[in-house]
């Protein structure tokens, strides 16, 4: 099957490692990567990286271009975008980043082999795919749409649960108490000046923004704040894996651009 990685599937736990994982430190001991620089073409535009046949190796395992340039393919798709849209300096920082995170899932992938899914698991997480989208025939609609197969997007519902269930062994169901829920909440309300709904309208005083009673929406938030401290135990485990492993990434960072007017020299210190 075609690894398609970067549909929100599998993403859910990686974006959110990625909030609190800096790809763009130092390498780790045994991480390997190209120096930094951007080239620029004759009329001052920033080039274009070319992407080599293999992105990136983990230990014995290349990561093959194909696998980048579908994911870079599916990000843009999702805001309507295809790749001759995009900025060259844009596409630069998608390419850097899309393979930091396919080393980041061959590293989770290949820890969490002795964790893959049964049958019922997959089935109950199809299940609530369905739902949460509205219905089973709007999930099969969106995944041929986004290219898949049905059986390709079981899979990827596979890969999913089987990273989730090593992160789970590895630290722990993820328990997320009322207190924390309604601080989120409370937090919140005080964003929008206070205002709490007790209606369930959404309005306050003269069209102002409310939010739904704390009731209407703890579920809601506790999802929410699950999917952060997962994503917060796996950016620590992606960590431990890339100091033990032997990792090159053979696309070059792009430099951070400078800020709009702003000296070069003055944007690199302030960087």
């Amino acid at each position: 099957m075609s690894k398609k990685w970067t549909t929100l599937l599998f993403t859910v736990l990686l974006t959110m490692a990625a909030c609190s994982n800096d790809d763009t430190k130092a390498p780790e001991e045994g991480e390997q990567a190209p120096e930094n620089g951007a080239e620029q073409t004759e009329s001052g535009d920033v080039a274009l990286t070319e992407i080599p046949d293999v992105v990136a190796k983990v230990n014995d395992t290349e990561i093959q271009k194909d696998r980048l340039e579908d994911q870079i393919e599916a990000q843009l798709g999702q805001y309507g975008q295809t790749v001759e849209d995009a900025p060259n300096e844009q596409l630069n920082q998608m390419y850097y980043s899309a393979a930091q995170s396919l080393v980041n899932e061959e590293l989770l992938l290949t820890a969490s082999a002795d964790f893959k899914p049964s049958d019922e698991e997959i089935n109950a997480a199809w299940t609530k795919e369905a739902e949460q989208i509205g219905g089973e025939d709007k999930l099969k609609q969106g995944i041929e749409q986004a290219n898949f197969t049905e059986d390709e997007y079981r899979g990827l519902l596979a890969e999913r649960i089987q990273v989730e269930n090593y992160v789970a062994d590895r630290t722990g169901e993820v328990e997320v108490t009322d207190e924390e829920a309604k601080e989120f909440y409370d937090q919140q309300s005080l964003i929008l000046g206070g205002a709490q709904g007790e209606g369930g309208e959404g309005e306050g005083a003269e069209g102002e923004a409310t939010l739904p009673p704390f009731e209407e929406v703890k579920e809601t938030i506790v999802a929410q704040l699950k999917q952060q401290k997962q994503g917060e135990q796996t950016s620590d485990i992606i960590e431990e894996l890339r100091a033990d492993s032997s990792i090159e990434v053979f696309i070059e960072e792009p430099e951070a651009p400078a800020m709009p007017g702003a000296p070069q020299e003055e944007a690199n210190e302030n960087a």
